[in-house]
Parts: C-alpha cells; sequence; structure tokens
C-alpha cells in the first residue's frame, strides 16, 4: 500500500489479533468457523521469511465499527449494500489508517466483512458446488489485511493487468477472482508478503491491535 505516494502503510508490530462477530450462517458450525477462519489468515504466517503472527480472540456478539482500533470478522446478514458498493462481493476488507506526527502511515485496524445475505458458505473441503469457501474468502482477504493489493485485474481496470491476459496469475492469492481450490499462496503473495514483513520483528509491545 502506498500513502501520499510514497509511504508503505503496514502493522507496526507485524501481528493480527482479531475476533469472530455475528452468528455463522444456518448449517455452520461455530467451531468449524473459527478453525476455518485460524487456518485460513494463518497460511500467510507460514514462509519463513516474514514474522507475521495472527491470533484469534474469540467470539463476541458485538459488530464490527470502523474505527474502534479492534479487528473484527463479521457475518452479514442482512444490508449489505451498506457495507460496501461490491454488491457482488462475497467479502471485502475494511482497512483504518494513522498518521504519525512524523509523518509515517501505519495500518491499525482491519474489519473483514462476510456476505452471508447473498451467497451460502462452507467450511468443507472441497467447499460444494454452489457455495463459498470460507478457507479460499479469508486466504484472499488475509492479503488485504497485510495492506497487499490485486496483481492484476479483471479487464485490465486501474491500469493494472488484466488476469485474464496471463496465467502467471492463477496461482496467486490475492487474485481477484475468486477461486474455491484455492489453500496456498502463490510466488508473488510470499513476495509481496516478506518485503512487507520481514523475517526481522520490531522490538516492542503489539498491545490487542496490529
Amino acid at each position: 500500500i502506498e500513502l501520499g505516494g510514497t509511504t508503505e502503510a503496514v502493522w507496526p508490530w507485524h501481528r493480527y489479533v482479531f475476533e469472530l462477530a455475528g452468528p455463522p450462517p444456518s448449517g455452520l458450525d461455530l467451531l468449524d468457523v473459527e478453525d476455518a477462519a485460524l487456518a485460513a489468515l494463518r497460511v500467510w504466517s507460514e514462509p519463513t521469511c516474514t514474522s507475521w503472527t495472527v491470533a484469534y480472540k474469540g467470539y463476541v456478539t458485538t459488530p464490527a465499527r470502523w474505527g474502534d482500533g479492534v479487528n473484527t470478522i463479521q457475518w452479514v446478514h442482512q444490508g449489505w449494500e451498506s457495507v460496501t458498493a461490491l454488491a457482488d462481493a462475497a467479502s471485502v476488507t475494511s482497512l483504518v489508517y494513522e498518521e504519525s506526527s512524523a509523518g509515517a502511515w501505519s495500518l491499525v485496524e482491519a474489519d473483514i466483512y462476510l456476505n452471508a445475505q447473498d451467497f451460502r458458505w462452507s467450511t468443507a473441503e472441497p467447499a460444494p458446488e454452489g457455495t463459498v469457501s470460507l478457507h479460499a474468502a479469508l486466504l484472499h482477504e488475509g492479503g488485504h489485511v497485510l495492506g497487499l493489493l490485486h496483481p492484476c485485474e479483471l479487464g485490465g481496470g486501474g491500469n493494472a493487468p488484466d488476469c485474464n491476459e496471463s496465467d502467471e496469475y492463477d496461482d496467486v492469492a490475492m487474485n481477484p477472482e475468486y477461486a474455491p481450490q484455492l489453500r496456498a499462496l502463490g510466488s508473488d503473495d510470499v513476495a509481496g508478503l516478506c518485503a512487507l514483513y520481514p523475517s526481522s520483528r520490531p522490538v516492542g509491545n503489539p498491545g490487542q491491535g496490529g
């Protein structure tokens, strides 16, 4: 992520602590959802070149709220249109940035919203036809939590490469096209991850945020 054209915005302590809010969709067990969410986000901690870590704080009934300093994964059962303009999205991530007095930007909050209004979800592997894989969706959103963007866009929007014009993005978790079989990171994902969060961890107290 670049802000002001020059400054990378990252989580200062290379850490993401999240809560899970809202009852899971009908047919999904909360424990299975918790396990799937943590497993998907922790894929980003696996490469040896990074010090990025993820921790789960627990289930809450308080909904996500922008700017509250709490990282929340929120099921949205109604009112998806009030969450995002991306009406056909199964999931989106909302980031909060903070600028220091020295002009350095940091990521301080990331909420992930899951569209249970328009989509059926599954924690099964592989996900049954007609459902969205929670693991695949959260693996992708986990990259946005880090501050990573799509390496390409469908149709080449925003002056980005067109995802359909090359197969080099097929195994990339940050490809914007949903891939139900997605389980691991591609080389492009790992390069971005380790550039932002190298294996040398900052010294200090990560607290409850990142």
